[in-house]
């Protein structure tokens, strides 16, 4: 299974974050536009139907911004949208409704970061507090240029700080997904090879080891293959690396399919792969790599306009000394597996 990359991870979530985070606050201006014209209060019906123009256009080019990984438009407008809106609305009907809150919005906000240095994000932080702290100051014995009743105030308040708490969540609940989700992409590609999907050496190595151990206790018996395309440079000469990688991703899928569950596979390097095979004696691991080699000998693989035909060569080792380490293993079917390709390719050897 591919797993996609860190920018496709990121633009992903980005993108559901940014559609509904701009979508719900335009549908929060829209209200506000209908609630500030029913109070009579015009400057803030302007304002508003301003910023939701401001969404509505953040929301046509959010696809645009994540194709080209800038974010800077988009993080202008809603910063300067905020941070006005909490201005304008303290002013026009004074701080008890709560307008100044969407500031603080800001602070959390990943539009801030988006190709920003540190310095510069830290100094928006800063001026968002000094807005905050300001508007408090300068604004708290204000006389608003328009009335409203003490009972409406208090519910837009409170509306306002309910806004904000939950716009808050929000914006947490996106960064935990964000880091789910890198948090798992960062150990898939620790451990699994990203053009096969087939574990890495690395964690084949710390698999292997285990299943030794195991093993060594049980006195099983365990296989391993070290399988190798054969002429693979003439395939990338020839046809070009995407077609080369397009048989090792294909040829990765046919051994996936081929093997059991508790089978152990990697790209071993290369064109090479590696395969442990927990309890299999001789007599079946010879079995498995002869299927194996006459599948994929007869497999066609289709790359660009180019169909292929590949043979693979396979050394095999079965663990006949429970003593063996995975050095030794590995070893004994790298010899086999260069005895095969001295022999002509196209086949296997046991060591």
């Amino acid at each position: 299974m591919r797993k996609p990359h860190e920018h496709q991870i990121f633009s992903k979530n980005y993108a559901i974050f940014g559609r509904i985070g701009v979508t719900i606050a335009g549908f929060f201006h829209l209200m506000f536009i209908v609630i500030f014209y029913v109070l009579g209060i015009m400057p803030l019906v302007f304002i508003n139907i301003v910023s939701v123009f401001s969404y509505l256009y953040c929301l046509a080019i959010i696809e645009k911004s994540i194709a080209n990984s800038d974010y800077r438009m988009i993080g202008w407008i809603i910063y300067l949208e905020l941070l006005g809106h909490a201005i304008a609305a303290s002013y026009f009907v004074g701080l008890e409704s709560g307008f100044q809150y969407y500031a603080l919005v800001l602070v959390s906000m990943p539009y801030l970061f988006f190709h920003d240095y540190k310095i510069v994000g830290i100094l928006k932080n800063i001026i968002i507090m000094i807005v905050f702290v300001s508007l408090n100051i300068f604004f708290d014995n204000h006389q608003s240029p328009y009335k409203i009743e003490a009972e409406l105030s208090k519910i837009l308040r409170n509306f306002n700080i309910t806004a904000f708490l939950a716009i808050s969540i929000f914006v947490s609940n996106y960064y935990a997904n964000m880091t789910y989700n890198i948090r798992n992409h960062l150990t898939y590609t620790s451990n699994f090879d990203l053009l096969s999907g087939l574990y890495n050496r690395r964690h084949f190595i710390y698999l292997a080891q285990k299943e030794l151990s195991r093993i060594k206790r049980d006195k099983s018996s365990l296989s391993l293959i070290l399988m190798d395309i054969d002429h693979f440079k003439k395939v990338n000469d020839t046809y070009g690396h995407p077609c080369g990688d397009c048989v090792i991703t294909q040829i990765s899928e046919t051994i996936e399919n081929s093997l059991r569950s508790e089978d152990v596979i990697a790209r071993w390097g290369g064109e090479e792969f590696i395969i442990l095979l927990p309890n299999t004696d001789s007599t079946q691991v010879v079995i498995l790599a002869e299927r194996l080699r006459l599948t994929i000998k007869n497999q066609k693989f289709v790359c660009s306009e180019a169909d292929l035909k590949v043979t693979v060569t396979l050394g095999l080792t079965t663990i006949n000394q429970h003593a063996l380490s995975l050095d030794d293993l590995v070893e004994k079917a790298d010899q086999a597996l260069y005895i095969g390709k001295e022999n002509g390719r196209d086949q296997y050897v046991i060591n």
